[in-house]
């Protein structure tokens, strides 16, 4: 019925509405006042299809109340269920819901109230909160509640997520997870970012008390960790740019993250290996200088010995020579210590000078040109295979002629093909060390003089390399 003086619809039934953003609601009554622009409908089923209620795409965001009051200013519904969870067969009740006996959002301070509220977790009543409040999905940053989510796996159980954000100012914030499982002791997760004017920190940890109920697969004892990434950037005075990090990873056991499935911004529950470092790098025009030390520990329970260490790692790199006549000269030391397997110790000192002639071209369309490189290797080994156990000087040294010609073909439909086949002769005098098969020839490095890419070894003898690179594309 449609009141023409009062301009008011009323209607009794089986009603659908969808809106502008693709959402369903479903009433058996609905009044509709043109005037004061606002609808009251019952017994209300409403599906959420707008993306900005979900926090993924598997969510089926719905809302089932007695009554529902919409305006341009709020909707309150009455003894309302709220839930995110996807459907399930026979229509039974979903894994967690949100019950309240008022809710309401507010569309101006974009912020969702319950009164009387109970967290269910298949039914069973888990946690009650007299007054709730949380910002809804449209808000990028404010302090409040966030969007619960439910897990189900296999040594935990059934679990409940609820997470807290902190908005402490407007560069630094806080987030407490709570994970409440059904049949276990709960996880409280939390982690802390901070942005400063060049700089960024993350610091992320975890705690539990562990297994409620301990038995051969699963041990007692509380289980934690924290992860902490420190970034700074920054630019000196004759305009180089400077990068330093530290991370910090440490675990207090090696199947906590994949049992608790942790993920977040600095932690992924599929790594295999905790690395703390300190980075520092120095780049300019023409010289870049990285410093680097490292300790590894392996989450892996088939490795003997966890823990494996870098330290230093010490890269120079400078452009010696930049000619148009000459080409180019660049010259590369790194130092490197390394110990692994308990007792295994490796410490390289390796320099590397490299050649790059200019093009020569040809009126025939050939062009050329000259590679040289000389590799000087000093190391000291301990329990390693294939190396000395004395100090060891080794140099090494090729030179190479890179010829190619590019054949250019442009076809009626506008695609054009460019063919360049390639010619190369190299010749490497002095031994060869054995390699152990992690080098391999590819197109990338085929047509180089140090084609093994190893930092300690060299290819020797003499060797001719034919190919070719082939590319087409639309005009």
């Amino acid at each position: 019925e449609y009141s023409t003086k009062k301009n008011f619809f009323r209607s009794k039934g089986k009603i659908k509405v969808v809106d502008e953003k693709n959402n369903v609601f479903n009433f058996s009554q609905i009044f509709i006042d043109e005037k004061k622009r606002e609808i009251i409908g019952t017994d209300i089923k409403a599906f959420l299809n707008d993306k900005s209620f979900k926090t993924n795409e598997a969510n089926k965001p719905r809302i089932f109340a007695n009554t529902v009051k919409l305006n341009n200013q709020k909707t309150d519904f009455t003894k309302s269920i709220f839930t995110l969870c996807n459907y399930r067969k026979n229509d039974k009740c979903p894994p967690w819901t949100l019950q309240a006996s008022e809710m309401s959002h507010d569309k101006k301070k974009k912020t969702v109230y319950y009164d009387n509220a109970v967290v269910k977790v298949f039914n069973v009543p888990i946690f009650y909160f007299p007054k709730l409040a949380h910002p809804d999905p449209t808000v990028d940053r404010r302090s409040g509640f966030l969007l619960p989510s439910f897990s189900d796996t296999k040594n935990l159980g059934s679990g409940f997520k609820i997470p807290y954000f902190w908005a402490l100012d407007e560069s630094k914030d806080f987030t407490l997870t709570s994970k409440i499982f059904t049949t276990e002791n709960p996880l409280f997760l939390g982690e802390y970012r901070q942005a400063f004017k060049k700089s960024n920190l993350i610091m992320d940890f975890g705690f539990t008390e562990g297994y409620k109920k301990t038995s051969q697969t699963k041990s007692a004892g509380s289980k934690s960790h924290f992860f902490s990434k420190f970034s700074k950037n920054f630019i000196s005075e004759s305009s180089s740019q400077n990068n330093f990090d530290i991370t910090l990873q440490h675990v207090s056991n090696r199947k906590y993250l994949k049992l608790y499935k942790i993920n977040t911004d600095i932690v992924d529950y599929e790594t295999d290996t905790l690395e703390n470092t300190l980075d520092f790098s120095h780049e300019n025009e023409d010289l870049f200088f990285g410093f680097k030390t490292s300790a590894y520990k392996t989450l892996k329970d088939t490795y003997t010995d966890e823990y494996e260490f870098i330290v230093p790692d010490i890269i120079l790199d400078k452009n010696l020579l930049t000619s148009n006549k000459y080409g180019t000269l660049d010259f590369q030391s790194n130092f490197q210590g390394h110990q692994y397997d308990t007792n295994n110790l490796t410490a390289f000192f390796i320099n590397d000078l490299e050649w790059k002639s200019k093009d020569y071209v040809y009126s025939s369309g050939l062009t050329s040109k000259f590679l040289g490189k000389i590799k000087n290797v000093n190391y000291e080994t301990k329990n390693v295979s294939n190396f000395k156990e004395d100090t060891t000087n080794e140099l090494f040294g090729g030179l190479g002629y890179l010829a190619k010609i590019n054949l250019f073909k442009k076809k009626e439909n506008n695609w054009e093909h460019l063919l360049t086949p390639k010619a190369f002769l190299r010749y490497s005098p002095g031994h060869m060390r054995k390699e152990s098969g992690s080098s391999k020839l590819n197109g990338m490095n085929i047509f180089s003089v140090d084609r093994l890419n190893s930092q300690n070894n060299f290819e020797n003898g003499l060797s001719a390399s034919l190919g070719f690179d082939y590319n087409f594309e639309k005009a």
